[in-house]
């Protein structure tokens, strides 16, 4: 594309799922409340006094963060089925907006055992057919209780923590402040299962007394992410409507159904097809969400989305990628291996394409929806060091594709556990297999913020349905503005 010309660039978009897309996934890992909660506890930033965490470790009785045993339990409990009943139906008050009186909205409903209700261990209400729905983890996740000892541990690092006036935020506000997701993970993650159990325990932060002041921040995005009843509720029953429905929403605590994917990513996709873009969504996933994402699509295109309606001419012709892509990363050559695979076993013998110049030519040759599944057990085994994240190449010199990477784990601190590897390709031509490639430091790989990757913001996403359009328009008019287009 030449200087000055109004032709717009081929967008290849790349998407995380968790906090990006959704923020509660179709496995039921975490319900809606729970991730939320999570979420928030990433925004909240403060400073850890080092000496007094010392002194902590000698006297657990500090800063009164034991204002009641409902803050923190010392132990678990065991309620009987009525209790969690009762537990449950509390909870829709914990929701409104209106200053319902905050509840817990996990910690008891997990802890019970065997012989309470039967064999229920690890489930939790769905008071659409008043049986107990079960989590669904990943192979080696965890969301059991916090021992007794490790409850103890993180009152004591809590009281050690002052939160920041600048909270919530995205950004790190100054260098030495910690989250207290962060600070927490510290202490209670010493392999990757108990990153379950570490959501599960934030699960209710807004609930308890030193979350309360944020409570009204989770209420009112709570009550935006609520299914709209446009079409009132007599439709509840009606397998016509409930199907599709089923797709696009999930069921939270407190019962009502909640947006699946965030509402902006359909109003992105109804805005590229409006104006005629030449585009591909690339899913880009550590778990197994993205045969899930792509249903939901599917069903948005079909005209079923509540609010968001796709350009009926083009959704028929877009193209949804039913393939299981795989990314595998390696310490010797290759190490970049893209594989097309027919199921979610992966054993390489279908269509695979190895090096960067090649992954990334492919996926620029790409239209529609694209799921791939990233290398978890490589970033994983590096320690989630951001050179073995998910690979992001990206070509300054090219003028006929974009790609743009929207991930809320992105992030440029000291503990260099950003969510993507930045990688830049140096050639003219796109297509010239002879060409160099280099990431750039931290401090470089900053600058193309906002023009090859975006840090998402969940709740402005939640907030705002224009989130992704704006975002795009942004990195297009940046790019725009370095290769002297404008």
């Amino acid at each position: 594309m030449a200087p000055g010309s109004s032709r717009k660039r081929r967008l290849i978009l790349h998407f995380d799922a968790r906090n990006t897309l959704f923020v509660a996934d179709m496995r039921f890992r975490l319900p809606i409340e729970e991730a939320l909660n999570s979420y928030i506890t990433g925004l909240i930033w403060g400073i850890e006094d080092v000496e007094s965490h010392e002194k902590n470790e000698n006297n657990p009785i500090q800063n009164g963060l034991e204002k009641t045993p409902h803050t923190i339990p010392t132990e678990p409990c065991r309620p009987n089925k009525q209790q969690i009943l009762e537990e449950i139906d509390r909870n829709k008050d914990a929701n409104r907006t209106d200053g319902g009186s905050p509840v817990r909205l996990t910690g008891t409903l997990d802890s019970f055992h065997d012989d309470d209700v039967g064999h229920q261990h690890n489930h939790l209400q769905n008071g659409k057919n008043g049986c107990l729905h079960p989590r669904n983890p990943y192979t080696g996740e965890r969301f059991q209780d916090l021992t007794k000892e490790e409850l103890h541990a993180c009152r004591h690092r809590l009281n050690s923590w002052k939160c920041l006036p600048e909270s919530p935020c995205i950004r790190q506000p100054r260098p030495d402040a910690v989250s207290l997701y962060k600070l927490l993970e510290q202490q209670i993650v010493r392999q990757p299962a108990d990153r379950g159990r570490l959501r599960k325990y934030l699960g209710n932060f807004t609930q308890t007394p030193e979350g309360q002041q944020f409570l009204h921040l989770f209420q009112n995005h709570l009550e935006k992410l609520r299914w709209p009843d446009v079409n009132g509720t007599a439709h509840d029953t009606d397998e016509m409507y409930i199907a599709p429905v089923s797709k696009l929403s999930v069921i939270g605590l407190d019962n009502q159904r909640y947006h699946y994917l965030m509402p902006a990513f359909y109003r992105l996709m109804s805005w590229l097809m409006h104006t005629g873009r030449q585009f591909a969504i690339v899913l880009r996933t550590y778990g197994q969400d993205g045969s899930h994402i792509v249903s939901a699509i599917e069903t948005y295109l079909q005209g079923h989305h509540p609010t968001e309606k796709p350009n009926p001419s083009v959704a028929e012709s877009l193209v949804l990628d039913q393939a299981h892509w795989r990314l595998k990363r390696d310490t010797k050559a290759p190490q970049f291996t893209l594989c097309k695979c027919d199921a979610q076993t992966c054993d390489g013998s279908g269509e695979c394409v190895s090096g960067e110049q090649a992954i990334h030519q492919t996926w620029s040759n790409w239209n529609g929806v694209v799921s791939v599944q990233d290398d978890f057990v490589y970033w994983q085994s590096n320690h989630y060091d951001h050179r073995a994240a998910k690979p992001m190449w990206f070509n300054p010199k090219d003028r006929e594709v974009q790609h743009v990477f929207f991930d809320d784990n992105i992030r440029f601190d000291e503990d260099k556990t950003n969510g993507i590897d930045l990688i830049q390709l140096d050639t003219t031509d796109v297509n010239e297999m002879n060409f160099q490639s280099y990431r750039p430091t931290q401090s470089e790989a900053a600058q193309w913020e906002n023009v090859y990757f975006v840090q998402a913001d969940l709740l402005q996403i939640i907030n705002n349905p224009c989130y992704f359009v704006e975002k795009i328009t942004e990195c297009e008019h940046n790019l725009d503005v370095i290769q002297g287009n404008v």
